[in-house]
């Protein structure tokens, strides 16, 4: 099975092309948006392209299944969560810009512990966090940190979509810390 889901939020423009998938007049809106289904006869597969609020494209390709089987896997993915409109007046700097606070979604989530123990998420599809999470190497010194909470790093990523609190040090440009001081922090509000 195959999922791409694209979030147009920051850029709309990029989406106009999503609309030709829908050009014809075949689509359907049975199902809270409009969508297209194709099945593949030769690979027994079926896709759905379909288009929520003009902003968030969703594309979904299953083999051996049938097309009801696919939209529970749809279902699953709570796209419409995605689409709730993302307030950035509660984001506060510190007066030397050397920190944030804020509250939003989790957008993203890379789950690379393994490689070097740091996780990360992106949250608004801005700010990237860095989570020391898993194993480290016997060498690895310790620092001060602060606390995470309900953020998970799984292959299923399930965090994302999750409504998130941070106060974190900025690094640079959109990444974020929670090393430096205990006070820091990402804990899911849901």
């Amino acid at each position: 099975m195959e999922i791409t889901v694209v979030d147009g939020a920051h850029w709309p423009n990029d989406l106009k092309t999503a609309s030709i998938a829908f050009a014809g007049g075949k689509e359907k809106v049975d199902k809270g948006a409009p969508y297209s289904s194709i099945y593949n006869e030769r690979e027994k597969s079926f896709q759905i392209m379909s288009l929520y609020n003009e902003r968030i494209f969703l594309d979904a390709t299953g083999h051996n299944i049938t097309e009801e089987q696919l939209w529970e896997v749809i279902k699953k993915l709570n796209v419409e969560k995605l689409l709730k409109k993302q307030d950035t007046s509660g984001i506060t700097y510190n007066i030397d810009s050397t920190t944030v606070k804020f509250e939003g979604i989790i957008t993203n989530a890379k789950n690379d512990c393994w490689v070097d123990g740091t996780c990360s998420i992106e949250v608004n599809n801005k700010w990237w966090i860095a989570i020391v999470y898993g194993k480290r190497d016997p060498s690895f010194r310790k620092k001060e940190r602060g606390l995470v909470t309900g953020i998970r790093f799984t292959k299923d990523n399930e965090s994302i979509g999750k409504r998130v609190k941070v106060y974190a040090k900025i690094k640079n440009n959109n990444q974020l810390t929670l090393e430096g001081s205990k006070t820091y922090y990402a804990k899911t509000i849901e």
